[in-house]
């Protein structure tokens, strides 16, 4: 196995906003790098996917700073009910600001929208930073900025904040899925996604089923024994006894109130028939404790 010295992003400073991006790919930083700046069909097909199109790209060409840079424009559909405009027009600046072939790479991008409401309010920076890992492997960082150019109401502000860091995560996730996917064809393993700090929920989902998959699996007891279940079937019994004996007795003393017979001790006869049946009762108990 051979190793690499892991290459570290220079430009940590401009990590603002929110990370929507934090994974590794099974691919070489150049090979990510071109997919990502200069494979335009890869790119258009991972926009197309989100619903973007009429995506025009000037060449890369380098500024008097040295710095390499191009012009995109394009289509974003938006679904967002509120809004009158069912689709942005979009001018991104994309700049290289380091380059170091085969170790990272670092290109960030000013997005300007236009023909929705508040366009003209906010920009969205996007820092991509591209790094070697000590396997030659690719770590791929992006972090997604909403910066205003004017005072914005505060609920306006996190609307816009909300929708487009949203974007951007979706974006990403289709972004990894095609990624992965070419790492893949090249017989790598795919790549994991590391732990995001703004999605805890997929690490409490992840912790969850991994204690599923350890756990024993717990088997419940049995309800009855075989003593217990002798014993609550006699007791059955002799309740059902008990209710036959009661009715009975009912029936006697109705008996006797019909045919009118008088004696000094009234339903005598069927109390001394309940007695007998008490003390058989009794008898059963005794005999199963």
């Amino acid at each position: 196995c051979v190793m690499f010295a892991a290459s570290l992003c220079p430009l940590e400073e401009q990590h603002q906003g929110r990370a929507v991006l934090n994974t590794v790919i099974q691919l070489p930083v150049d090979a990510v790098f071109n997919y990502l700046f200069l494979h335009k069909e890869f790119m258009g097909d991972v926009l197309a996917a989100r619903k973007v199109s009429d995506i025009v790209t000037t060449p890369w060409e380098e500024g008097e700073d040295g710095r390499r840079a191009r012009m995109m424009t394009y289509t974003m559909s938006l679904s967002i009910s509120s809004l009158a405009s069912k689709a942005s027009s979009v001018t991104e600046r994309q700049v290289v600001q380091e380059s170091r072939a085969g170790a990272m790479y670092v290109v960030e991008t000013e997005a300007m929208n236009a023909g929705v409401p508040y366009a003209d309010a906010f920009t969205v920076y996007n820092h991509y930073c591209l790094s070697r890992d000590t396997r030659g492997t690719t770590t791929l960082t992006v972090w997604s900025n909403v910066k205003y150019k004017k005072a914005v109401w505060g609920l306006v502000k996190g609307m816009l904040e909300k929708n487009t860091y949203n974007g951007m995560e979706a974006l990403m996730a289709e972004l990894l899925s095609r990624l992965e996917a070419e790492a893949e064809k090249v017989g790598a393993p795919t790549g994991r996604v590391r732990r995001r700090a703004h999605v805890p929920r997929d690490k409490n989902r992840a912790h969850s089923s991994s204690q599923n998959m350890h756990s024993p699996k717990m088997v419940s007891p049995p309800l009855l024994k075989r003593g217990g279940f002798w014993i609550g079937l006699v007791m059955v019994a002799l309740l059902l006894l008990l209710i036959a004996n009661y009715v009975l007795y009912n029936k006697l003393s109705r008996l006797e109130r019909l045919t009118g017979l008088k004696s000094s001790q009234p339903g005598a006869s069927s109390h001394r028939y309940m007695a007998s049946i008490h003390r058989i009762l009794s008898w059963n108990v005794i005999d199963m404790e």
